[in-house]
């Protein structure tokens, strides 16, 4: 009832996984286990919600799992800015690294750091810049070019630094 009225959906486990990622607390003596944690996200982003989990290896100092979800987002309206000729190369840049890359590593220092976490942070960053730099994968521009050209480091390297 409070959700609703605030506007708000409730997400939990219900995704298809082992049962194992689906519980969320296990008892001292290891015998019961539940499913008592939720995420809450806005309504309007109800079908933005791809997957939730629970994590296990997480330390987070509570006798609770973590539980993660993954939100899926279309970035369609800054694309339309990103390629627009009257806003700048540097404007597009600026407002990708004040907006975009706070958005995309929000609670970063809660994430498991895995190999394709890792990987995934950076294509996601190198196809943001070749947008904002309309370099097409026709062109050839290999990554390290694209990155000397914004002069951005990796997002996988900002992170580690916020780690």
């Amino acid at each position: 009832m409070l959700a609703s009225t605030n506007g708000l959906s409730i997400g939990n486990t219900f995704f298809k996984h082992k049962q194992i990622h689906k519980m969320t607390w296990v008892s001292p003596d290891g015998n019961t286990r539940n499913e008592l944690d939720y995420i809450c996200t806005s309504t309007r982003w109800r079908s933005s919600l791809v997957d939730v989990r629970s994590h296990r290896g997480a330390d987070v100092g509570s006798d609770h799992y973590l539980v993660v979800g993954k939100i899926r987002l279309k970035l369609k309206k800054l694309r339309n800015i990103w390629s627009s000729n009257a806003i700048t190369m540097a404007i597009n840049l600026r407002l990708y690294m004040s907006v975009v890359i706070p958005t995309a590593t929000y609670a970063c220092e809660t994430w498991m750091w895995t190999a394709s976490i890792t990987n995934m942070l950076d294509v996601f960053h190198r196809r943001c810049l070749r947008t904002i730099l309309r370099i097409s994968w026709r062109d050839h521009i290999t990554n390290e070019e694209v990155m000397r050209r914004t002069g951005v480091a990796l997002l996988s390297d900002m992170v580690s630094d916020r780690r």
